[in-house]
């Protein structure tokens, strides 16, 4: 899965919408792999982070078989970089982040292309 902004929103609250449904038992759809670029704290989900806060191990969704990768700008001045952290945090040890020099965009950079 990849998203940008709003789309990146989105994933981070599919994400955990589903892993929050997989740790009480039922049966969830997780990708591989996700790639957020430039989210920002999904208030309406608010409620599942916070339950993933207190009820997600250590290694997070990586245990269910999904990484994520969460791409921010250091001077976004959209959605705060430290919200796109905050729920990179909240994925534990399966997720990455990586932070560009710019505001937001997708960056295109050689070193950013590299890594995602």
């Amino acid at each position: 899965m990849v998203g940008f902004s709003q789309g990146a929103i989105y994933i981070s609250a599919h994400l955990a919408l589903q892993y929050a449904a997989r740790i009480s038992g039922k049966e969830a759809t997780l990708p591989r792999k996700a790639l957020l670029i430039g989210a920002a704290w999904p208030k309406p989900y608010a409620h599942v982070f916070d339950f993933l806060a207190e009820a997600i191990p250590p290694d997070g969704m990586q245990l269910l078989g999904c990484e994520s990768l969460h791409v921010l700008g250091r001077d976004d001045n959209v959605n705060p970089p430290d919200q796109a952290r905050d729920i990179c945090a909240r994925f534990g040890s399966a997720a990455t982040s990586f932070e560009h020099s710019g505001k937001h965009i997708v960056p295109v950079d050689d070193t950013s292309l590299d890594v995602m």
